[in-house]
């Protein structure tokens, strides 16, 4: 449930700096305004990779919602929570991540490193997807901690 509302709190973050950055196309185009901020566009591609990752998470957790919605009147407990862990790793990222206007700080001193790793986790989910999909929330629980 957590990682619904979290989804739907992320895009709501994710259409309001689009409606930034239409706002300031149309200025452009109207002649209020010579340039864009290129720093706005970046934050909009940043925010929507990282959104489209927290509906993977949610869409690979929405079976233990199910089953634990439809057990919940008949008052059969789940033992535990898979998604919890995922739950509490990706709203408490949401802080971080939402610093600095949702634009990311590329000017970090180890972001070559960390753009590595990333590519290493998404050749990790690559290979692993068609295997097991259970570790596909942990390599995206993982992006998000990085």
């Amino acid at each position: 449930l957590a990682l619904c509302l979290g989804y739907t709190c992320y895009f709501l973050k994710l259409f309001q700096m689009y409606q930034e950055y239409l706002e300031g196309l149309v200025k452009r185009a109207v002649g209020l305004r010579d340039e864009d901020d290129p720093s706005i566009l970046l934050g909009v591609n940043f925010q929507l990779t990282l959104a489209l990752l927290w509906l993977m998470v949610t869409m690979l957790n929405l079976p233990t919602l199910l089953s634990w919605s439809q057990n919940l009147p008949h008052g059969i407990p789940l033992p535990a929570d898979p998604s919890l862990i995922h739950a509490v790793i990706l709203c408490g990222s949401l802080s971080v991540l939402w610093q600095n206007d949702g634009k990311p700080k590329v000017e970090k001193k180890y972001f070559s490193v960390l753009a590595i790793i990333l590519q290493g986790l998404a050749i990790f989910i690559a290979t692993f997807a068609m295997v097991t999909i259970y570790r596909i929330s942990f390599a995206i629980s993982a992006v998000f901690v990085l």
